[in-house]
């Protein structure tokens, strides 16, 4: 495009106006393709521009954007000289047929070799020029047309051109053949098979979810993508570079060509509906005669959409009623059926089916895990994907309780339900019958409830439901779509204080519930589903974006980066519009609450911990201490056998603290002593006195530390001061901040004092001043918790601690930057008074000399000038 770039020296820029293509193309093309579509089809016109730019001996290479060499390619391009086009495939082996991905449906739909990279010679110019006649109306996403982007076209060069397939495997390793081809870094540099590692193509990678190889994987990868293998260790040093260089912050900026100049969104139906009427012209007159261009600021564009899908657009005069005498003319372009704000003779949720929206990604899920059966969707409403789904081979029935939208099911031949999803005593029984309905043999294979449950008052009850009638079939899988209310534009709004509910979108009026990606997980857990595979629906803009200008939301202000910066501690999902995901149905039922929320301590005050290597014999010697307390606000949490190694400790430690109900909690090492008042003072200074003097109305929330009856020491290496050695039981931590960190222990140090070490800084301590713990007697050192400093705390990375201690110093920040205006405004004075001196010298000066002729100091100036 045409738009800044800020990349390293000798690095050359192309613009589309450098390349070969006719301006009435380019400009079509980029109405009728998105993104990804437009990028690919322009691959031809820009190798064509390289082997012109280069000697006629020289090949020209192209690689895809998520590519990272490592070694040369060599001979592997130079072929191309003499057979005009090398290509990789995409695998050089046959794949198992295990239902793990990559599979061979996937490599059918995408084309048998990878355009990621291509090399051509001179002699490929016709391959060039064929490729491109095909690309410019023909780069579409369409699994049902057979097309995807460019790559199916090249199954086409073995029988039409001269090339050569290179089978080297070092070349295009990725996610859909790194199950052939394992790296390994042992040598002087990255190999595959014994060969050198030429380079990975990245495909489908994010630095955010180091984790995951590629989400095209998902849910069944046949590979673990596995702290220590080659392709991690490389993926990983590949994602940190990414982040250095703003690659997750550039990513959120908006594609320039999603709207015409009039406003309207260019959304993949709309896209096709301009291509087919371009076509149709060039194929009746040989040209594109009426089609406008999107883009042009002298089309009428909107009209034109206006016309053709029967959509008024809107003019009208209208008087300002709280400003007397404004006439205001406002002319409003039609949008996509559905936008807030859009008069549609449609209902809101009567749409077209688009790939891009969450009837898309929820088909796609459908198409690429799912054997063809029966579907069943509940809260189906018009269904746009019904057909896409029965072209596809699936028996599809529909549950809703709209009448106008089963109607039209029943008219376009579908199995349709009238069911109240808020009942969910009838619901089992009703999906019963509407599959009995079909009269078919094939077994149920999903269950859809797409942006469903954020209607329901207690959507609990309605997947309890599904989740038992669900058990007879094993396979099948509930593939749901919910809004995610913790998007970055929805907390940019809270920060302010808005809450805007809006017609459609991720405050819809409608919406009962509300969901994040951690909130769904675990709902979805208590009726028995865990996760099987996702494919959410990312929208860097949303409909809750604030107006254009906005320093909350627009691009590169201070405040837009830091609320970004805040928001995306929390989760990785801040831009990720809905959660769209697929579960399986597990044995066993979690029990969590129904509303996800903290839950209210049971009651006890202190939960104690003991260390999981804690034998019979100490675990009896702390009962008796504790049997012994002033206090019976207690309770002992243990394992029932110990703990041999700092793995099991980790796991043991996450098992006991999520049985925890104190509001305290706190950590016993193996031989520590706790004396009688152990408790009795941890529960005295937790309680705070609130106004009025009502007792037990809240508690501390700081760490509280006892004494021990020897000398505080600090722990050599200690990165925090005061942090003690061998005195875990001195502390106690309050049990929901502790909950809020991420999930295990490293091993390193006692927990208690790495807790402590995290949480200082923004919990704070009370004394209590009570000597309560006597010196341990632990276990031998090769027995004991790891010591080991130069490791990192699992709590280093937690989203939560990151964000506190961003909280915490953010007080430092704005001290420093008062100080900072307080320098300047006293640098201001100090010029202030300079200059106001100056004008009263010069005024002095001015008075002095206002009797002396102008003549005489002219001369006594050039008198004093000479004797320099």
């Amino acid at each position: 495009d045409d738009g800044p770039v800020d990349l390293p020296e000798g690095i050359g820029v192309v613009r589309l106006g450098d390349l070969d293509l006719a301006p009435a193309d380019e400009r079509m093309m980029r109405t009728v393709y998105d993104v990804m579509e437009f990028s690919t089809a322009v691959k031809p016109s820009f190798l064509r521009y390289l082997l012109a730019a280069g000697p006629d001996t020289e090949p020209a290479c192209y690689l895809d954007p998520d590519i990272q060499v490592f070694a040369p390619f060599g001979p592997q391009v130079d072929a191309a000289l003499d057979l005009g086009i090398v290509l990789t495939p995409h695998v050089l082996a046959p794949v198992p047929r295990d239902g793990m991905r990559v599979d061979e449906e996937t490599i059918m739909q995408s084309g048998m070799y990878n355009c990621g990279f291509l090399a051509v010679g001179p002699s490929s110019l016709p391959f060039l020029d064929w490729w491109d006649e095909r690309l410019r109306f023909d780069a579409l996403v369409d699994f049902g047309r057979a097309r995807f982007t460019d790559q199916r076209w090249v199954d086409w060069v073995p029988s039409l051109f001269d090339f050569t397939i290179d089978r080297d495997p070092g070349m295009n390793v990725a996610w859909w053949n790194i199950h052939d081809r394992p790296i390994d870094l042992d040598g002087s540099g990255p190999s595959v098979q014994g060969v050198p590692l030429r380079f990975v193509h990245f495909s489908g990678y994010d630095p955010t979810q180091p984790g995951l190889l590629s989400k095209h994987q998902m849910p069944r990868p046949r590979i673990d993508h596995g702290i220590g293998t080659g392709m991690r260790t490389l993926a990983d040093a590949y994602g940190a570079r990414l982040i250095e260089l703003g690659h997750v912050v550039n990513r959120r900026g908006e594609y320039p060509w999603n709207r015409s100049h009039d406003g309207v969104e260019l959304s993949t139906e709309l896209r096709r509906l301009v291509r087919d009427a371009a076509l149709a012209e060039i194929e009746e007159f040989g040209e594109i005669r009426t089609v406008p261009d999107a883009f042009d600021p002298d089309a009428d564009f909107a009209g034109w959409v206006a016309a053709r899908t029967g959509r008024p657009r809107r003019k009208a005069s209208t008087t300002d009623s709280t400003t007397p005498g404004i006439t205001r003319t406002t002319t409003s372009a039609p949008r996509d059926s559905g936008a807030p704000g859009t008069p549609d003779v449609r209902n809101t949720y009567d749409v077209e089916f688009d790939w891009t929206d969450a009837h898309g990604h929820a088909v796609r899920l459908l198409l690429d895990h799912c054997e063809p059966g029966i579907v069943v969707d509940v809260g189906c409403g018009y269904a746009p994907h019904a057909e896409v789904l029965r072209d596809a081979g699936f028996e599809y029935v529909g549950l809703d309780m709209d009448e106008t939208s089963l109607e039209r099911l029943s008219e376009r031949g579908f199995v349709a339900r009238r069911a109240d999803l808020g009942r969910s005593d009838e619901v089992e029984e009703i999906i019963s019958a509407a599959v009995a309905d079909l009269g078919s043999n094939s077994d149920v294979v999903a269950v859809m409830a797409l942006d469903v449950l954020e209607h329901l008052v207690e959507p609990e009850l309605l997947l309890a439901t599904l989740s038992n009638w669900m058990q007879q079939f094993e396979a099948a899988v509930l593939v749901t779509s919910v809004p995610n209310v913790a998007h970055r534009d929805i907390a940019a709004k809270l920060l302010a204080g808005r809450w805007d509910v809006t017609r459609t979108g991720l405050l819809d009026h409608t919406h009962l519930r509300f969901f994040t990606d951690s909130s769904i997980t675990a709902v979805m857990a208590s009726a028995g589903f865990t996760e099987v595979m996702r494919n959410d629906r990312i929208a860097f803009r949303s409909d809750q974006r604030w107006p254009a200008g906005s320093p909350f939301t627009s691009p590169h202000t201070p405040l837009a980066s830091t609320i970004a910066e805040i928001r995306d501690l929390a989760d990785d999902h801040g831009d990720t519009y809905q959660l769209i995901r697929g579960y399986g149905r597990v044995d066993a039922r979690a029990s969590a609450p129904t509303l996800m929320v903290d839950a209210a301590p049971a009651g006890i005050a202190l939960t104690v911990i003991a260390d999981p290597g804690t034998d019979a014999d100490g675990l009896a010697r702390l009962g008796v201490q504790l049997e012994a307390q002033t206090s019976s606000d207690w309770e002992l949490v243990a394992v029932e056998t110990p703990a041999t190694d700092d793995a099991e400790r980790v796991t043991a430690l996450d098992s006991l603290l999520a049985t925890a109900s104190g509001i305290y909690v706190a950590f016993v090492e193996r031989g520590e002593q706790v004396g009688p008042r152990w408790v009795e003072q941890f529960v005295e200074a937790m309680t705070v006195t609130v106004a009025g003097g009502a007792p037990d109305a809240d508690v501390s929330g700081n760490i509280l530390r006892c004494s021990d009856d020897s000398p505080v020491t600090e722990s050599e290496g200690a990165e925090n001061p005061g942090e003690m050695s061998q005195a875990s039981a001195l502390f106690a931590f309050p049990t929901s901040t502790v909950r809020s960190l991420a999930r295990g222990f490293d091993g390193l140090g006692h927990p208690a004092l790495r807790l402590r070490a995290e949480l200082l800084p923004f919990c704070g301590e009370t004394a209590t001043g009570v000597i309560a713990v006597t010196a341990s007697t632990a276990a031998p050192e090769e027995d004991s918790w790891s010591t080991d400093s130069a490791g990192a705390s699992a709590l280093d990375s937690s989203p939560a601690v990151s964000m506190l201690r961003a909280a915490a110093e953010l007080p430092g920040v704005v001290e420093s930057l008062q100080a900072e205006i307080e320098r300047l405004r006293a640098e201001n004075i100090r010029l202030s008074n300079h200059r106001d001196q100056l004008v009263r010298d010069n005024e002095w000066l001015n008075s002095e000399l206002a009797p002396v002729p102008v003549r005489v100091i002219r001369r006594v100036l050039r008198r004093d000038a000479s004797l320099d």
